[in-house]
């Protein structure tokens, strides 16, 4: 009796086992730890999605007199500091792992001879002849713009002893770029190495830093030029993580980067007005994820900080969104291990009007990026709101185009020459081509005025962000929630700042769920046309015309 009581338990154990098993699935991937070259992040190259961050940055104004607001923080940590050559040494501090590390920038004067065949950057290259008379146009030349000091030499206390005398200096070089004047100096450092450590686990990571130093002669209050220097520091990640998955036996490399750039791989994206109503929609990035290889950036439309301009980066959250199936997602601080489990939640789905699109979307589970196609949008049910989107619409644009081409072929007269419509080369006509808003509303209502061929090579989107927080979307379990976003598209004039008697206005276009768009592409172009505003008075009269700047 006992004995057939084992071997039932035993059973049911081994049953619950199973079934545990098939609602709980989940494996875990090891990521491998990847070298970036160095260089600037000034430089787009191959790997600039990879190299891109949300840099640590300091701002340090020079000049100033009294006890800097940085220094405690620096003074803190640091004790013993070695003999800088720099009238005014630039200290700071940088959070890496959850810990703080000390560091200074000096400036060592470069010498004749260090590169063969340069001069110092504020050296002239031919010395000019002081017995040589100097004419007019010289007496009346202006003084040159003063010259920025060039912080070329970083001390970093890896050790974390409080002592910057016994890690060896790292020494940096202007980027592989030119055009910059006399007043700035740029340094790029090569990746310095440090262990960091992170709930109780030590782990390899690097960094780069950039040094930027101004100087600028500004007229003072009292007509003479006073001078104002600043100098920005910033760190940005000099490793990222790499491997392979495989989810239904389907192979996929996988990239995790420190996007926030503070040391850690495993923080997760955040809306901090998510419970406030009324209050602008605020994002706190974390770390970034790309499934596949890595997109090029070749197209204005494409943003290292919007995941909704590619395909395949999906910010880090709870839940991520593959081949539409959605997986509960764990990262460990160093970034080693990814976890996947297949999520058994509550399943709801999306219905919207828009066939190509993605958008990041947030709620109680944190982010999730999804995209658009033929059949409902699967989604953990629950309230989700639209956090940014880009809509594609460039099929829509092309059909729109051949559909307009085509009417002119069968009419044998070019489109618009017909009574009642303006001649192809009226002033009308080529507002109507070019008008930021006629375009765009060409594009989404499918009125096109024909255009040459090299015009529609490129294609036709719209980039948005929510400017506060959006309406929520509710999805009940089993069934459909619609998603609205988008067009119709409206400008929206507003008073950017006053200045004076001088008002400076702005102009945004505001799309049906009060999404203010940030990008706007036409055939692969941005509209030439600027659009244009008049303002009157009650009587009618005009009082101000003119047009307004793209970005």
């Amino acid at each position: 009796m006992c004995g057939r009581t084992d071997r039932a338990g035993w059973f049911v154990m081994a049953l619950f086992a199973l079934l545990w098993g098939a609602v709980a699935w989940a494996e875990t991937f090891k990521l491998e730890l990847k070298r970036l070259e160095p260089g600037s992040r000034l430089v787009a190259g191959p790997d600039f999605f990879l190299r891109a961050s949300q840099s640590q940055s300091h701002f340090l104004q020079l000049g100033l007199k009294g006890r800097r607001p940085e220094a405690k923080d620096f003074a803190e940590l640091i004790h013993k500091e070695p003999k800088y050559q720099a009238a005014e040494p630039v200290r700071g501090v940088f959070l890496l792992g959850g810990q703080k590390f000390g560091f200074a920038l000096d400036a060592i004067p470069i010498q004749p001879g260090d590169k063969p065949g340069e001069k110092p950057a504020d050296q002239p290259a031919s010395p000019p002849d002081a017995k040589s008379p100097k004419g007019p146009a010289e007496k009346m030349a202006p003084a040159p713009a003063p010259t920025a000091v060039a912080y070329n030499r970083l001390y970093f206390d890896r050790n974390r002893n409080g002592d910057l005398t016994d890690d060896p200096p790292v020494d940096g070089k202007p980027p592989a770029i030119f055009g910059y004047p006399r007043n700035y100096a740029v340094m790029v450092f090569p990746a310095v190495d440090v262990k960091l450590q992170a709930e109780g686990t030590t782990y390899d990571y690097a960094f780069f830093v950039q040094a930027m130093s101004y100087a600028s002669a500004a007229p003072s209050s009292r007509g003479a030029a006073a001078e104002f220097r600043y100098v920005q520091v910033s760190l940005d990640p000099a490793v990222y993580r790499h491997g392979t998955i495989t989810l239904d036996g389907q192979s996929r490399e996988v990239y995790l980067t420190d996007f926030n750039a503070n040391g850690r791989f495993d923080d997760a994206w955040q809306a901090a007005s998510v419970a406030v109503a009324g209050r602008p929609l605020l994002l706190s990035q974390g770390d970034m994820l790309m499934f596949g290889p890595p997109p090029v950036l070749l197209s204005l439309g494409v943003s290292p900080y919007d995941v909704t301009t590619t395909e395949g980066r999906h910010p880090l959250s709870q839940l991520v969104c593959l081949d539409r199936r959605f997986y509960e997602l764990k990262v460990t601080p160093s970034g080693d291990q990814l976890t996947l489990t297949a999520t058994q939640r509550p399943m709801g789905s999306l219905r919207s009007p828009h066939r190509q699109f993605q958008a990041l979307l947030y709620g109680e589970l944190g982010f999730v990026k999804i995209a658009g196609g033929d059949k409902e949008i699967p989604i953990p049910a629950g309230q989700w709101r639209v956090a940014s989107y880009t809509l594609d619409l460039t099929a829509e644009r092309r059909k729109a185009l051949d559909a307009a081409s085509g009417k002119e072929k069968s009419s044998g007269e070019p489109a618009g020459s017909k009574e009642g419509k303006p001649p192809a080369d009226s002033p009308a006509k080529r507002s109507a081509e070019g008008g930021l808003l006629s375009a765009l509303a060409r594009s989404l209502a499918g009125a096109a005025v024909p255009q040459p061929t090299a015009r529609r090579s490129g294609p036709t989107i719209v980039s948005a962000t929510s400017s506060k927080e959006p309406p929520p979307i509710a999805v009940p379990a089993g069934e459909a929630a619609p998603l609205a976003f988008g067009p119709p598209y409206k400008p929206v004039v507003t008073i950017d700042y006053a200045s004076g008697d001088q008002v400076h206005l702005a102009m945004t276009l505001v799309g049906s769920a009060a999404e203010r768009c940030t990008n706007l592409l036409v055939d692969g172009t941005r509209p030439a046309q600027k659009p244009e505003f008049t303002i009157r008075d009650p009587q009618g009269n005009v009082v101000q015309q003119g047009t307004f700047e793209y970005g």
